[in-house]
């Protein structure tokens, strides 16, 4: 059961300390140490008329932060960008969640790391890594309930990334290719150690591949 029920606003709701950040709604206290998890969320909505875009849209942003079995969601409220005008003072506020994002990524890296770490070693022999139900497998396959969904064995695959996901394409050609699907994964929750465990325990980094816009 989560003891933050309600969604903060960022930053009117949040005060920033050295060792915690206090939720001023409810005088809540949580501990850098004490946060195990954290996902971002963005989306940017554009609006239309009769199919014809108006050249306005809507831009939101969340923050999840995990603390032990609760959950606090931080967000900041919706802004609008008119074309050929920017809002320049919500599109500041936008900046400003991002840099405050990644002071908790920064701030929570280790202890997220080390919770992370830890799992890897009650996992079946077979398995290298996994990362919230996808599992990794020591023959290069992917698995998710079971099933393989696909490989991340270079020779065989494409892999990509673009902000917070991560793609697996079979470079296979001709009519065989049509019937390969490309794997998609969301690593908008703990993308930092994610991408430093995969790299540790698969051998593969991303800064060799093509980042995928």
């Amino acid at each position: 059961m989560d003891l933050f029920k309600r969604k903060y606003n960022f930053p009117e709701d949040i005060e920033i300390f050295e060792d915690h950040i206090k939720l001023k709604v409810k005088e809540k206290k949580v501990y850098f140490n004490k946060i195990t998890s954290l996902k971002i969320f963005s989306s940017e909505t554009k609006t239309s008329i009769n199919l014809m875009p108006t050249g306005s849209s809507t831009t939101e942003s969340e923050v999840t932060i995990f603390y032990g079995r609760s959950k606090i969601t931080i967000r900041l409220k919706p802004f609008a960008k008119q074309w050929p005008f920017k809002n320049k003072k919500g599109q500041s506020k936008f900046e400003n969640i991002l840099y405050f994002y990644h002071f908790l990524e920064e701030t929570t890296f280790v202890n997220r790391y080390n919770i992370a770490a830890k799992n890897i070693n009650k996992l079946p022999k077979n398995v290298l890594y996994s990362y919230q139900d996808y599992y990794f497998l020591k023959d290069k396959t992917i698995k998710k309930n079971n099933k393989v969904l696909g490989n991340f064995d270079t020779d065989k695959t494409d892999i990509s990334r673009s902000y917070k996901k991560i793609y697996f394409k079979s470079n296979k050609k001709g009519l065989a290719s049509l019937f390969e699907k490309e794997l998609e994964i969301d690593i908008s929750q703990d993308e930092d150690v994610f991408l430093n465990l995969f790299k540790i325990t698969t051998g593969l980094s991303f800064k060799d591949y093509t980042y995928k816009v």
